[in-house]
């Protein structure tokens, strides 16, 4: 597949995301909301991660420095929200 081909293909699903997401706001789901916003969030962050900075592609290297960011960034998530629920 090109470049210029998946990036068109990544943007129409961001696009179709991005509508998911503001339709989701039109409706009272309760925790569905955050829960169904949540895991946009995060099909959107891989996408970009993957397709325009291209780490599928790139050394082992920076693929780890990836996978520690996002380990890293759930174990504060994780902490803040033990925090933010014992109160």
């Amino acid at each position: 597949m090109s470049e210029t081909r998946a990036a068109v293909l990544t943007w129409f699903a961001l696009l179709l995301l991005l509508a998911l997401t503001a339709g989701t706001s039109r409706f009272d789901l309760g925790w569905g909301n955050v829960t169904i916003n949540l895991i946009v969030a995060v099909a959107k962050a891989l996408l970009i991660l993957v397709v325009f900075m291209q780490l599928k592609a790139n050394a082992i290297v920076l693929r780890l420095a990836a996978a520690a960011i996002v380990l890293w960034l759930g174990i504060m998530y994780v902490l803040t929200f033990a925090d933010y629920a014992s109160r």
